[in-house]
């Protein structure tokens, strides 16, 4: 029994648009940068494909899944490393190597007087 080849062939004429290897290959670009892409583009753009609910559903799924393993990829590395970084040496050192300069202004400002208030009466009372 021999077992029939399937060659994709990436280099193919664009001009015979339509085919099946033109198709997936969009696919494939489309799934590798979906991770990058807003969910209303992703649709826009994979409904101009005329594809099979099925397979735009399943696109859909697969790069919300992406987009959400990249995220925690990245939320852990960056997890780690602020864990290796330590604080309070840090603060040391940019304390050590750096000024602190506070400017502040201070201005005293007289309250305007009431007409109903006479002058040196008792406000507790």
């Amino acid at each position: 029994m021999e077992e029939e080849k399937v060659e994709l062939n990436w280099d193919e004429d664009k001009k015979s648009s339509g085919g099946v290897s033109d198709i997936l290959r969009k696919i494939v670009a489309t799934g590798l940068s979906s991770p990058f892409l807003s969910e209303e583009q992703l649709r826009s753009y994979l409904s101009g494909l005329n594809l099979p609910k099925e397979v735009v559903v399943q696109v859909l799924k697969s790069a919300n899944k992406s987009k959400q393993d990249i995220v925690q990829k990245v939320g852990g590395e960056f997890s780690k490393l602020i864990e290796k970084i330590d604080i309070v040496k840090e603060f040391k050192t940019v304390l050590r190597e750096h000024k602190i300069s506070i400017q502040a202004d201070i201005e005293f400002v007289p309250k305007k007087k009431d007409m109903g208030v006479v002058e040196g009466s008792n406000l507790e009372e």
